[in-house]
């Protein structure tokens, strides 16, 4: 059995498959198997993975299912001591495992290892953010204010992974998040200070490219985090003994607000106002006050500033057609 199987799950992400797959097979650690799951795709990703199915690499092809599940079913399948998680399209430094099965090797007591980590856009390759903070203790307290790993640079323990339950299927957004809250009551997190992970930023069809899919994101892990302090404070897990419909009674979320507040003020920055208009829109039927009011008028200004931008400029005719739409 290898010590660690890296899995990653694809959909519809034929053009990143080479720059992930290539980064998982120049690892400087030879104890590992890649697991690499096509999730229903219709854009020829089954067949680029398949291109590089053989030796260390088992490839598996489903309908699809969504992420959660496929992550749930493939777990099921391995035999390993440690998992390591590969974002679709991100890519692990050549020391990335290595280091990473290192720290759990020598670190009994943690159960979940990241690292520093670069996130950038992959259309001009510039670097939008690091994160290479070091994470406190305990690690039960960490996971009530933030969730301090991006999914795809983890590791953690089979045995715990196992024990605490595994992803659970009612998370098909911050299934990391709930996983992360159980596993933070078996042992303590880490983020070794070097470089293992480069992650994309706004990849068509992401989370972070999408508000309606960021919106339940936030909702989902406002929800993880309730069912976690629920826990910590002696209480049955809300979703295990009354099921979904716990989420309902969990009534709003001071979490989820603060990240959509968050996501306005990036997406202003970043000059995406409908993005922007869209996430005000939700604070302000969610969290009505004057802070959701203000910035869903900033949000609509933005807007209507764009199109008269875009208005505003002459154009030669031939190029009209080439210019994507305002926002």
């Amino acid at each position: 059995m290898p010590k660690v199987s890296v899995v990653s799950v694809f959909h519809n992400r034929a053009r990143f498959v080479r720059r992930t797959v290539e980064s998982l097979l120049q690892q400087d650690f030879d104890d590992y198997e890649v697991v690499l799951v096509d999730d229903g795709s219709t854009d020829g990703t089954e067949a680029a993975l398949r291109a590089y199915e053989g030796g260390r690499v088992r490839v598996i092809a489903h309908a699809n299912k969504g992420f959660t599940q496929s992550l749930r079913d493939v777990l099921e399948t391995v035999d390993c001591r440690y998992i390591a998680i590969q974002g679709s399209g991100d890519s692990s430094l050549p020391a990335r495992l290595r280091l990473q099965a290192q720290a759990l090797d020598q670190h009994r007591q943690l159960a979940v290892v990241g690292g520093a980590i670069e996130v950038i856009d992959p259309d001009t390759g510039r670097i939008v953010r690091e994160r290479r903070d070091a994470i406190g203790s305990p690690a039960t307290r960490v996971m009530l204010g933030a969730n301090p790993f991006a999914h795809g640079e983890t590791m953690y323990r089979a045995d715990f992974y196992r024990a605490c339950g595994g992803y659970r299927p009612f998370f098909t957004f911050a299934q990391d998040r709930d996983l992360f809250c159980r596993l933070s009551r078996r042992g303590e997190f880490l983020r070794i200070p070097e470089k293992v992970y480069t992650r994309l930023s706004f990849i068509p069809g992401s989370v972070s490219s999408q508000p309606r899919k960021h919106i339940q994101q936030a909702l989902f892990s406002a929800f993880a985090v309730h069912c976690h302090a629920e826990t910590l404070a002696g209480r049955p897990d809300p979703l295990d003994a009354y099921g979904p419909v716990a989420a309902l009674a969990a009534g709003r979320s001071p979490i989820a607000a603060r990240t959509i507040r968050r996501a306005i003020a990036r997406s202003l920055a970043y000059g995406q106002h409908a993005h922007a208009l869209d996430y005000a829109r939700f604070l302000h039927s969610y969290a009505p006050g004057v802070d959701s009011m203000v910035l869903l008028a900033a949000s609509q200004l933005g807007v209507h500033m764009s199109r008269a931008l875009v208005r505003a400029v002459p154009l030669p005719a031939a190029s009209i057609g080439d210019i994507p739409p305002a926002d």
